[in-house]
């Protein structure tokens, strides 16, 4: 017995260790894609003929259940040392911040210039979403609600804190009330797979994408001749040595594109958190100084992605 006290212990401060040695990750708790799908929240799309399916979480956000739902995982977590980001909250603020642009000007009156990719790009971002999926089933005069929650990487699409159960029966609870008694009891095992999570990638770096790609016009291309070998090359070597234990992957290439699955360092040499961005920049230095010189520009394309495109000498 006391082994098993004594064992307890010892994983309860691991996981504290842990935790207090990371920036903790984000969590966005937002309405699961099947919960949409059986509430007829979906968005129906076309792109280029090809049809595409997408949970409609603004009106979904509008649902009073589920919107108590989020409320209450959200409170379970912030109780636990989570660092949450409310998605309502953080749609409202993006529309908010859009309609100020539209009325913004310079010193000139010159108005903010906004491509369609910024436009895409306006969307609430955390570290992991946690999608909520429930069902209630009436059993004679009670009802047992069944639920997911499907932790995931933002960055990956990896599952980093799923969980399932199912609730005891009530003849008188609502379903927020029902959700919530279901997953109190599955936070501790949330929070041992979260801080698993947090040690792999504070051991083993973080699993990021990112791409390179040559700008029209460039008179330079990833199978230009430069001192090391082909450009492409020399762009792989320095993903190599910088990756954390040169853990790296080329998933695709070619003389205008190529394709890195990378493990970066939670943190640069100034003990600042890093970001995928962050790295493609520095990638971005390396190749604009001797002897390569060539001119290049990052794009960031969310959490966990980043492309570099190379515009010529």
């Amino acid at each position: 017995m006391k082994k098993t006290i004594l064992l307890v212990a010892a994983l309860t401060f691991a996981i504290a260790d842990v935790m207090a040695q990371a920036q903790l990750p984000t969590i966005m708790v937002r309405p699961g894609e099947t919960w949409c799908a059986q509430n007829n929240l979906m968005i129906v799309s076309d792109n280029q003929g090809q049809r595409i399916i997408t949970p409609d979480y603004q009106l979904a956000l509008y649902d009073q259940k589920m919107l108590q739902s989020i409320t209450e995982i959200e409170a379970l977590l912030k109780d636990e040392g989570f660092k949450t980001v409310n998605m309502r909250s953080a749609m409202a603020s993006i529309t908010d911040f859009a309609a100020e642009e539209m009325v913004m000007t310079d010193e000139y009156g010159n108005s903010v210039t906004k491509s369609t990719l910024d436009i895409m790009r306006e969307r609430p971002l955390a570290d992991i979403y946690l999608d909520i999926n429930w069902e209630v089933e009436t059993i004679g005069p009670k009802k047992q609600l069944s639920y997911t929650l499907e932790g995931k990487d933002y960055y990956t699409g990896d599952d980093v804190c799923s969980v399932t159960g199912i609730g005891e029966p009530s003849m008188s609870a609502t379903e927020s009330v029902l959700l919530r008694e279901a997953v109190v009891g599955k936070i501790p095992e949330m929070k041992d797979r979260l801080a698993n999570y947090l040690q792999d990638i504070l051991q083993n770096g973080r699993s990021v994408y990112v791409a390179v790609r040559v700008s029209d016009g460039s008179n330079v291309s990833l199978s230009s001749t430069v001192e090391g070998g082909n450009l492409g090359r020399v762009i792989y070597k320095w993903i190599l040595r910088n990756a954390v234990s040169n853990r790296a992957e080329a998933s695709r290439s070619s003389a205008t594109m190529a394709s890195y699955s990378v493990k970066i360092p939670l943190y640069d040499t100034d003990g600042l958190p890093m970001s995928t961005e962050d790295f493609v920049w520095q990638l971005n230095s390396y190749l604009g100084a001797a002897p390569y010189n060539v001119k290049s520009t990052v794009q960031n394309q969310g959490l966990g992605r980043a492309t570099l495109f190379i515009q010529g000498k």
